[in-house]
């Protein structure tokens, strides 16, 4: 913000325009990945949802597990200190036919959860209950669509 001395963060103009109206509330979803996790933020006056943000968070896959968590986390935390949201989901961790796999999805959700901190209430049931369906396919899209900038 001018005069403030802080850094805001480098969103296509539009989303700058949105601003949080007095009741309603934003919400985080969160689509937990090692390589990949996406992220959407959306505002509710109790009728319309409205989207703010969303993006990726990235890890090199040739890191360490540690050293990717800990990318998650920060990524995570550096999201939730920019946008505020007051409510979040993280995505449940599936099964599939690779253990291994399932493990290490299972962590970066932990991770995911770790960096809510307890501070915000969490849904944690599988998204397409959880979330209402525009944050679902938002988060979705930036998953699968990195270059994807927003409605």
């Amino acid at each position: 913000a001018a005069g403030t001395g802080r850094q805001l963060p480098r969103w296509p103009a539009r989303v700058m325009r949105i601003g949080m109206k007095s009741n309603s509330i934003r919400i985080l979803g969160i689509d937990p990945g090692l390589r990949r996790t996406g992220w959407g933020i959306i505002e509710s006056d109790g009728v319309r949802l409205s989207y703010v943000a969303s993006g990726l968070i990235t890890s090199d896959g040739d890191d360490d597990l540690a050293y990717r968590l800990r990318e998650l986390y920060e990524g995570i935390c550096g999201v939730i200190a920019a946008w505020k949201p007051v409510e979040a989901a993280v995505e449940e961790t599936f099964v599939n036919e690779n253990a291994r796999a399932t493990l290490k999805l299972g962590q970066a959700r932990g991770a995911a959860i770790a960096a809510l901190g307890g501070d915000l209430p969490l849904a944690g049931s599988p998204a397409r209950h959880v979330c209402p369906k525009s944050l679902v396919n938002t988060v979705f899209v930036v998953r699968e669509y990195p270059y994807w900038s927003g409605p």
